[in-house]
């Protein structure tokens, strides 16, 4: 097994940070619209007609196939974690469970992007 050394490492670009950033409001938003959408169930939500929920397929996964699926996929599976599934976000790695639902400052994921814990 290759040893790590700092130069291994490189600076995540401000794209990239910007990038995960909406990743991460995109799935705690998901996540949080899926509760919410169970909770109101049966009652009519006073929504503007182009106002929809996150979807992970439709929103959160072209974000992750171009950005994070190359390093956490199933073949790769770096840390333990695979993004290429929302199972897989759910799952979390080897550092445990990447995104808390309703507890987004507990998530590893937003943790990581704003540069409070490193990966």
């Amino acid at each position: 097994m290759k040893k790590l050394r700092a130069s291994d490492f490189r600076r995540p670009s401000r794209r990239g940070v910007g990038v995960l950033l909406i990743l991460s409001v995109g799935v705690t938003a998901a996540l949080v619209a899926g509760r919410t959408a169970a909770a109101v169930a049966g009652q009519n939500a006073n929504l503007k007609p182009d106002a929809r929920a996150v979807s992970y397929f439709k929103d959160i996964r072209p974000i992750v196939r171009e950005h994070c699926a190359g390093c956490h996929q199933p073949a790769v599976k770096q840390g333990e974690l695979t993004l290429t599934t929302y199972e897989g976000f759910m799952d979390g790695g080897a550092k445990g469970k990447v995104i808390r639902p309703g507890q987004p400052d507990q998530s590893l994921l937003i943790a990581y992007l704003t540069g409070a814990e490193k990966p």
